[in-house]
């Protein structure tokens, strides 16, 4: 559903700025599925520089800034020395009691501020699949399913050690395939990861605990594929597979598939998988 208001919000011509950010790691794990035009640091930021955490959190403020040009807006500016923080951590924008108390707005002053205009950014078309975004601009391979699993969990493990700041989006084509030991994986991961989400045909909305489940129709595009997408602030990575049609059943089955750490391919191809979760459910 937020993709898709953004994507309305967008198309009007207004801007978007993702509001205290630092507060919640799950900001940082959707950062670039949102791509904020502004990202406004929660005031916890600038207070506490020594922390760990907010090393952490503005390198990954930086990497989206890299890739997109947003502004970066300091909150809860109230001292010289904040001011020098909040410019540390890559802020140019601020507000705060440094600069002035709330009151009404000058004469004339009342007109809406807007950012500069930001590159553009690849679109996903509507009925997009992973492997499509993917297959569009990086080579194709083939193999089987074993060693397709073995790529899967290398980036399960990723998205495991990533913690709260981590999205991953799967298909398993059926539900079938989303295994006993699929289920244990996945739990785990809703445990550790901000989203967990997971869709096939004829899959339980919540296939384990923490996980959504979205149930595709039996003719949707997706029942071909097999996908795992990662993204997080400091780490992104995707397997995108396409069942070829013939070559056996389950596990015998090959695959041409193709492994992608390309962020801006890989948040394509997370976005098109959310957008499903959100029809499915």
């Amino acid at each position: 559903e937020l993709i898709d208001m953004l994507a309305r919000a967008r198309g009007l011509g207004w801007s978007i700025a993702l509001d205290d950010v630092g507060a919640d790691p799950r900001s940082l794990a959707l950062m670039p599925i949102v791509r904020p035009d502004v990202i406004k640091l929660d005031r916890g930021v600038v207070q506490s520089m020594d922390a760990p955490a907010t090393a952490a959190l503005v390198t990954a403020i930086a990497a989206e800034c890299e890739r997109t040009g947003a502004l970066v807006l300091a909150e809860g500016i109230e001292t010289e020395e904040q001011r020098r923080a909040a410019m540390a951590c890559g802020a140019t924008l601020g507000q705060g009691w440094l600069f002035g108390r709330p009151g009404p707005l000058a004469d004339g002053s009342s007109s809406a501020w807007r950012p500069p205009s930001l590159p553009p950014s690849r679109r996903v078309a509507e009925d997009a699949t992973p492997y499509g975004v993917v297959a569009a601009h990086r080579p194709v391979s083939v193999a089987g399913w074993t060693f397709l699993l073995q790529i899967s969990l290398m980036l399960e493990a990723r998205a495991a050690a990533l913690g709260p700041e981590a999205v991953i989006v799967s298909a398993f084509q059926d539900d079938v395939r989303f295994t006993p030991a699929t289920a244990v994986r996945y739990e785990a991961l809703a445990d550790a990861a901000s989203f967990v989400a997971a869709l096939a045909v004829g899959l339980d909305p919540e296939p384990a605990p923490g996980v959504r489940g979205s149930a595709l129709p039996p003719d949707h595009p997706l029942r071909g594929e097999w996908s795992v997408v990662v993204l997080g602030s400091h780490f992104a990575g995707a397997l995108v597979a396409s069942e070829i049609p013939g070559s056996g059943t389950g596990r015998r089955a090959d695959f041409a598939y193709a492994v992608t750490y390309d962020r801006d391919l890989v948040i394509a191809a997370a976005t098109s998988l959310m957008r499903q979760v959100a029809r499915a459910a």
